[in-house]
């Protein structure tokens, strides 16, 4: 990575004005308090004042694979809310969130497991490639060679064609909200 972009993912996520990210474990959280990202995080207060010059909320394009809704917490009355706040959420003009639906079937990227890709300005001296990262539970896989970023842009198309649209996907994750309500 270049000279002064931050080391974490999630600080990478910050300074990225466009975030498109596919999710099969949890349910993500949009970095728009910064305050409160840097409490989950506990980020430093060089990384604080590097989030406070984003000078705009990231447009932030997610797919969610069904399974992550449909997997409560242990908590169910949380996961209803989490479900609750991706409605409301998804009526935001900087945030899209679609589903990805188990009936679409067998879909040759859905197992490739969470990935995010990141695109940073252009107009900055040196810009910075897009870039494509994985976290895991040993550390984060970064990705920014034109022939992976062409993969995974090919996977991000793939899912997206297959993918409900932003309103059926908020209908879908309202009426799980709803089961899980009922069935508590």
């Amino acid at each position: 990575m270049g000279v002064g972009l931050p080391a974490t993912p999630k600080e990478l996520e910050w300074s990225a004005p466009r975030i498109w990210r596919y999710e099969t474990g949890q349910v993500p959280v949009h970095p728009n308090d910064v305050a409160a990202m840097c409490r989950v995080y506990n980020a430093s207060p060089e990384t604080i004042e590097t989030m406070r010059a984003v000078p705009r909320a990231p447009r932030l394009d997610v797919i969610l694979n069904e399974a992550v809704l449909r997997r409560p917490l242990r908590d169910r009355a949380a996961m209803v809310r989490q479900l609750e706040s991706l409605v409301v959420s998804s009526r935001q003009p900087t945030i899209g969130i679609r589903v990805l639906p188990f009936d679409a079937g067998l879909v040759r990227w859905a197992q490739t497991g969470t990935f995010t890709m990141l695109d940073f300005p252009s107009e900055v001296r040196q810009p910075e490639p897009t870039t494509i990262y994985m976290d895991g539970p040993c550390g984060a896989v970064y990705l920014d060679k034109t022939h992976e970023i062409e993969i995974y842009d090919d996977a991000w198309r793939s899912l997206s064609e297959r993918a409900l649209s932003a309103d059926e996907s908020r209908e879908l994750i309202a009426a799980i909200a709803k089961e899980m309500t009922d069935g508590a």
